[in-house]
């Protein structure tokens, strides 16, 4: 009995961990949908800065607001959100070379932002991690089969 217990034990810790990287592959899925839009289909051009608010500490950058004027076309968005570095320009005024993208084109990224093989990197760090949590799960299933056919056998001796 104790080896079944075991078995059942490492198959929930396999399950839970199952869990949790299937979501974190979710997460690298969703970032390179994000980021494919304004790495294969943005509108390249220029952001006047309107206003920064304070540093974000936890990522780096500050979020600043702008206009957006395109580089070939006569496009122009009165207020897209950019996250710029922290040592970058910020003063209102200041025109910042950016991409703008997203279906809605009121998220832009500064020039030299996401690129393709950055979507790529995600995409791969997707599969990767759902490869993981198949084989997480799958090992599950199998070591908990001991103790699944046990718990059956005593469930139908209870019963009968």
């Amino acid at each position: 009995m104790g080896r079944k217990l075991l078995g059942a034990l490492v198959g929930v810790v396999l399950v839970v961990f199952a869990a949790g990287t299937a979501y974190a592959a979710f997460g690298h899925a969703r970032t390179a949908w994000l980021l494919a839009d304004a790495a294969w289909l943005g509108e390249p051009g220029d952001i006047e800065i309107i206003g920064c608010e304070p540093l974000d500490g936890d990522v780096g950058t500050r979020p600043c607001r702008g206009r957006f004027v395109a580089a070939h076309s006569r496009l122009v968005i009165p207020t897209v959100r950019v996250d710029l570095p922290a040592k970058g320009p910020h003063d209102p005024g200041t025109r910042v070379p950016a991409v703008v993208g997203g279906p809605d084109a009121t998220r832009a990224y500064p020039a030299g932002g996401p690129n393709a093989f950055t979507v790529a990197v995600q995409l791969a760090l997707a599969v990767l991690i759902a490869m993981t949590a198949f084989a997480c799960a799958w090992s599950a299933h199998r070591l908990t089969r001991e103790a699944r056919i046990w718990v059956r056998d005593r469930w139908r001796r209870v019963r009968s």
